[in-house]
């Protein structure tokens, strides 16, 4: 498999969609990555009215998904990932918390600094998860097969773009 084949998740937001504060105290990078994993995570409204398939919580790692999307990563055997309960002020029945659970390691950094197109980790070193992290980053990257069962699902507020078009910045 080359690097063709990866995309970046990341989220396409508007003013208008649900965004949930958690109340308690937590460590994000820590619940993204699913070393800490709550049995139930509280959350209460914090803006936004529209509710997706994909709401985020306040920092800018963590999100929740809906029932439709955890039925379609679980039928599809997709890997990488695993959820925790959500307890909320508002109707979200079903929705659980997302945690990316497969890794690679560091990414390929270009000698330039800078804003640089393209992005490369080292093949050998992925876990061979659907979805995964590139050590020392909080960037969610998913394979092909992912990235169609996701495509399928018309998600509003996440965007897939492929590994080799990525804009970043290069410290």
């Amino acid at each position: 498999m080359n690097q063709d084949n990866f995309y970046t998740l990341s989220f396409n937001s508007n003013n208008s969609e649900l965004v949930v504060e958690v109340i308690v105290e937590y460590n994000d990078q820590d619940l993204f990555s699913g070393q800490y994993n709550p049995s139930e995570l509280k959350v209460k409204k914090s803006q936004g009215r529209n509710v997706y398939e994909i709401v985020r919580l306040q920092d800018v790692f963590n999100f929740l998904v809906s029932p439709k999307v955890l039925a379609a990563l679980e039928l599809n055997g997709l890997s990488g990932w695993k959820s925790y309960g959500v307890q909320s002020d508002i109707e979200l029945v079903g929705y659980r918390g997302f945690q990316c659970t497969g890794k690679c390691g560091f990414p390929v950094r270009p000698k330039q600094s800078g804003f640089v197109t393209g992005y490369e980790f080292d093949i050998e070193t992925w876990d061979g998860s659907d979805f995964f992290i590139p050590e020392s980053t909080m960037m969610i990257i998913c394979t092909e097969r992912a990235k169609q069962v996701l495509d399928k699902l018309n998600i509003k507020n996440i965007e897939l773009e492929n590994l080799r078009s990525h804009e970043w910045y290069n410290a």
